[in-house]
């Protein structure tokens, strides 16, 4: 049996107007999509936390924690 390792990943605005500008119908969709993706891997214990930064209006990130047997899986 092999041990699953935490990994992270971070995750950046494709268009960094959608931060103060707001995200578009499409753009939505996908990050409601991409949320409750992640919400069901946290209840199946692979994602051990994800969420959003904030380091400024025009500078934030997403972070992901999750676990995989190896970084080929990740």
């Amino acid at each position: 049996m092999t041990e699953n390792r935490d990994y992270v990943y971070v995750l950046r605005v494709r268009r960094p107007e959608m931060l103060s500008q707001g995200p578009t119908a499409e753009e939505e969709a996908i990050l409601q999509r991409h949320a409750a993706y992640l919400k069901q891997l946290a209840a199946e214990g692979e994602v051990r936390l994800f969420g959003r930064t904030a380091v400024t209006e025009e500078e934030t990130l997403g972070i992901v924690i999750f676990q995989a047997e190896s970084e080929e899986k990740a």
